[in-house]
């Protein structure tokens, strides 16, 4: 299985010429084209949107933006690092960690601002 381990603040919602973050369609659009181009392909969701909703939450709302929520597997765990530079990368290493083998995972790639 390959795994996109996926920020949505500053990825898949922006702040175009405004105050406030929208989806962005040529995002969600390459993100479909991605997902759909390739098999046995899962998104992980590593964005801080997982502290304060669930994951069912979560694929509602990449449903809403037109992403089918197949494709959503997991969220990576909420680690406490020193250094909050390494967090998010450390949260998916954590992640692998416990799943390579569960999943088979062949291959993975970090989408974050």
């Amino acid at each position: 299985m390959k795994i996109i381990f996926l920020d949505i603040d500053g990825v898949i919602m922006i702040r175009p010429k405004r105050k406030y973050l929208l989806p962005s369609k040529f995002a969600i659009r390459v993100l479909n084209e991605i997902l759909e181009s390739e098999e046995n392909i899962k998104i992980v969701i590593s964005s801080c949107w997982r502290i304060s909703r669930t994951l069912e939450e979560l694929k509602d709302t990449f449903i809403s933006w037109g992403i089918n929520k197949k494709y959503i597997l997991d969220i990576t765990p909420r680690m406490c690092y020193p250094d909050k530079n390494i967090e998010r990368i450390m949260d998916c290493e954590e992640w692998l960690r416990e799943n390579i083998l569960k999943y088979d995972i062949t291959d993975y790639v970090i989408i974050d601002d």
